[in-house]
């Protein structure tokens, strides 16, 4: 199996998880799933995520990212540029909710795509611009402490229950 299959396998491993979770949430409406919508692909939506919001029903555009080292290093890496000249996930994105999976910690973090993005656009020179590989490419981006996503603004964590593969 090629890494982009083991890939595109826990990752749709992973957006069962949260989409079981949020279903499970007293204000849950509806998951519409578009991960296989070609045009919602290149926009880096999985899928849209509609619950009631005080009297009134609202939804969100949700990119599912499975991050199997939050546990380990304590960050959350946000990709700027994804491969050789191509602008990452965070500048092109039209999701507005960005739902980091940590399998391991049992946590799943809700990033507000608007805010980290406006955050980052602003300029940091404090920032370290961190290469990784992902795959067969290199990417480059930034890390935020995990307990920092909260202090910042970015968003919030709550624990998720995983459920093991069948």
């Amino acid at each position: 199996m090629s890494n982009f299959a083991r890939s595109k396998g826990l990752g749709k491993w992973a957006e069962s998880q949260v989409k079981r979770h949020l279903s499970e949430k007293e204000n849950y409406i509806h998951i519409i799933d578009v991960s296989e919508d070609a045009a919602m692909q290149k926009h880096g939506v999985d899928f849209i995520w509609i619950k009631k919001e005080d009297a009134f029903a609202k939804s969100y555009l949700v990119d599912v990212k499975l991050d199997r080292l939050i546990s380990r290093t304590g960050n959350i890496f946000f990709e700027t540029l994804s491969g050789k000249d191509i602008i990452g996930n965070l500048l092109t994105s039209i999701a507005e909710t960005f739902m980091y999976l940590d399998p391991f910690g049992k946590e799943l973090y809700y990033i507000d795509v608007n805010n980290l993005r406006s955050w980052w656009l602003l300029g940091h020179d404090d920032v370290e611009i961190k290469t990784v590989r992902n795959n067969d490419r290199l990417t480059q981006g930034f890390c935020v402490k995990k307990e920092d996503i909260v202090k910042m603004g970015f968003g919030h964590v709550e624990p998720i229950v995983i459920e093991e593969k069948k």
